[in-house]
């Protein structure tokens, strides 16, 4: 499934790692693409803050192999709005 969300501020430090530590939580595979078309493993640190996600910036949520769709989203909703 893929989701798009509006970040709402920049993440960065403790924003990043306390999402970064929710998300390892859920099984299966999460992928963030920016709009520069930069892709991470979402349950990657390195790869959240090498996207450099900015405040107002529109990112692509990529979600595979798990069902867990709603607490995914919810982690999600913590630092974007869905649109």
């Amino acid at each position: 499934m893929k989701y798009k969300y509006i970040i709402k501020e920049d993440i960065i430090g403790r924003i990043a790692t306390n999402f970064v530590f929710k998300i390892n939580e859920i099984k299966g595979s999460i992928y963030i693409t920016n709009t520069n078309k930069l892709s991470c493993n979402a349950k990657s640190l390195i790869g959240v803050l090498s996207l450099h996600m900015k405040k107002g910036e529109e990112i692509e949520v990529l979600i595979l192999d798990t069902d867990d769709y709603m607490s995914i989203k919810k982690i999600f909703k913590e630092i974007g709005d869905e649109i």
